[in-house]
């Protein structure tokens, strides 16, 4: 497995984290694209996923609910704007509240670059609400992508 890449140098409110993964571009974005790959990957340590729900077209929704050790649930809202296959998907990001109401709509940006035999996945967000929410959403999107490359190197 790949170490992780350190983030690049964010914004107040934006992010930048790189992975290299061992395997081809083609099979980096099924892991982005199909549904039965992204409820295996798509998660921060610590968490469980719970009542995924993928429509990954563009205008799809997605939803799923994240169940955290101490049994706190995060419910993560979002709708695929452009799927540019095999290189880019743009999608919101969002935190429901317990009536589904998504306060912040923050944007994601995953650019998937050909390395050789590898492929360079690059994640970008934008609009998240403060420092301490992008400090965390780098740290869930490196763990995030751990499990990626983890999924990747046993498939």
């Amino acid at each position: 497995m790949m170490p992780p890449q350190s983030p690049q140098a964010p914004s107040e409110t934006g992010l930048v984290v790189e992975r290299l993964l061992n395997a081809p571009r083609a099979r980096v974005w099924q892991a982005w694209t199909e549904p039965d790959l992204l409820v295996r990957w798509f998660f921060p340590e610590g968490c469980t996923m719970e009542n995924p729900s993928f429509d990954v077209r563009e205008g799809g929704a997605y939803a799923c609910d994240y169940r955290a050790s101490d049994g706190s649930v995060f419910r993560l809202r979002g709708v695929f704007e452009t799927l540019t296959p095999p290189e880019r998907l743009v999608f919101t990001h969002g935190w429901a509240d317990e009536n589904g109401v998504v306060e912040h709509h923050p944007r994601v940006t995953v650019d998937l670059e050909v390395v050789g035999e590898k492929t360079r996945v690059t994640v970008r967000q934008t609009g998240l609400a403060d420092k301490a929410t992008r400090d965390s959403h780098v740290e869930g999107w490196t763990q995030a992508l751990g499990h990626l490359a983890a999924l990747l190197d046993t498939a």
